[in-house]
């Protein structure tokens, strides 16, 4: 009997000495992915969106505290992103530039002042800038925005509307919509699955895990060609999906205001060798807002034509800009507009 308590006596505290090394083991990777890399944690406040503030379209929440991506970021009373420290030197009655765009130009893991809308509020101070940028936002959503708020704000002169590869389709806008509870208040996933659970933890709490299952997965490359697939659709899809970026021109012609696209590339299109019909998206894109009338601008080359590419995304992200990213293309914009001084 002896004998047999004392072979599993060495077992079990060799067991417990292994399971106490993983535990060091992970709890080290995570350190030291919290202190040594740029890994964002993915997610967003509860209470984020309010339901049918566009139509049928949800918005931001007004004066509204919360974090994406684990930055802070906060909303007026309009729903717009600002900088509450930011003081403006615009008249009252100074021309405005409305931003319109999804969570790419909206700036989750990003501080307010350093993205886009950031540094132009800085390059125009001349000008007001309103965000009214949303995660989850498509081409059907910036038309529903722009036909509200444009007879709203007569002081509107220049829309800039910034166009992601999967704004073509309604895929994120419609999850979205789907978790808004009847206050308008999100964010419960209709998937209670144990593996969407554990992955939506772990993905809010630990950087190990993100590191892992980028380095396991090219999570980039995956989401860009998902994307890739819709644009190798029939003429028809994608005439039908950009549709509302020409009545959003229409709308504008008549009330005076110009429109200017800005084209956004994904980080798998910018990578060295790349194939020639990955750019068939921009293609589709340039071809229908030729075709339009409609002033674009495709900043795939200027940002191909950085040293390092790579970092003008988030880490492991497929499409969200990195700070160096937000303040390239604000430059890029700044060119394009008048008055636009780059700080």
């Amino acid at each position: 009997m002896n004998a047999k308590r004392s072979g599993w006596r060495p077992k079990l505290i060799a067991f417990f000495v292994s399971c106490l090394m993983i535990v060091v083991l992970l709890g080290v990777g995570e350190l030291y992915c919290r202190w040594f890399t740029r890994i964002n944690f993915l997610d967003s406040s509860v209470g984020l969106f309010t339901a049918n503030r566009f139509g049928d379209s949800y918005g931001n929440t007004p004066n509204y505290k919360g974090k994406s991506f684990g930055e802070a970021f906060y909303t007026d009373e309009n729903g717009f992103r600002i900088e509450p420290e930011f003081k403006s030197t615009a008249a009252a009655d100074a021309r405005a530039m409305l931003i319109v765009g999804d969570s790419v130009s909206f700036g989750p893991a990003v501080r307010d002042d350093l993205t886009i809308a950031g540094h132009l509020r800085r390059s125009l101070p001349n000008y007001r800038i309103y965000n009214s940028s949303a995660i989850g936002y498509d081409a059907t959503a910036y038309r529903n925005v722009i036909a509200k708020l444009i007879p709203q704000r007569p002081e509107v002169k220049t829309v800039l509307l910034f166009y992601c590869l999967n704004d073509l389709t309604d895929v994120s806008a419609a999850d979205i919509k789907s978790q808004i509870n009847d206050n308008g208040e999100i964010y419960a996933s209709n998937d209670t699955s144990p593996l969407r659970k554990v992955n939506d933890y772990l993905r809010s709490r630990s950087k190990l895990y993100l590191w892992l299952k980028n380095a396991l997965r090219d999570t980039q490359m995956i989401y860009f060609q998902n994307d890739l697939a819709s644009y190798q659709k029939s003429d028809k899809y994608i005439q039908d999906g950009l549709l509302p970026l020409a009545e959003i021109k229409q709308e504008l012609d008549s009330a005076g205001v110009s429109l200017k696209v800005f084209v956004l590339p994904y980080e798998a299109q910018l990578r060295k060798n790349t194939p020639p019909g990955f750019l068939l998206p921009q293609q589709r894109v340039d071809n229908f807002l030729k075709q339009n009338q409609i002033e674009f601008f495709d900043l795939t080359q200027d940002l191909q034509s950085s040293d390092d590419t790579h970092s003008l995304f988030l880490y492991g992200d497929p499409m969200h800009l990195s700070e160096k990213g937000h303040e390239l293309v604000a430059k890029k914009v700044c060119a394009a507009v008048p008055d636009c001084k780059p700080q």
